[in-house]
């Protein structure tokens, strides 16, 4: 399902990312384990994207 950033939002994610030497990735990525934690899924959660261009068969 499609969805926007607001402007607003999307330059204070590049400022976090680039503050703290990461990428915008990188920060909605943690931030997402971060909402599933306080949510009660624990602190070890595993979240998976794919990536293509990866021709090792254990990354399947």
């Amino acid at each position: 399902m499609p969805f926007e950033v607001p402007a607003g939002l999307s330059v204070r994610l590049s400022q976090v990312a680039g503050a703290s030497r990461a990428t915008v990735f990188m920060v909605l990525q943690a931030s997402l384990a971060t909402l599933l934690t306080r949510l009660g899924a624990g602190t070890d959660i595993p979240i998976g994207t794919p990536i293509a261009g990866r021709t090792d068969d254990a990354l399947d």
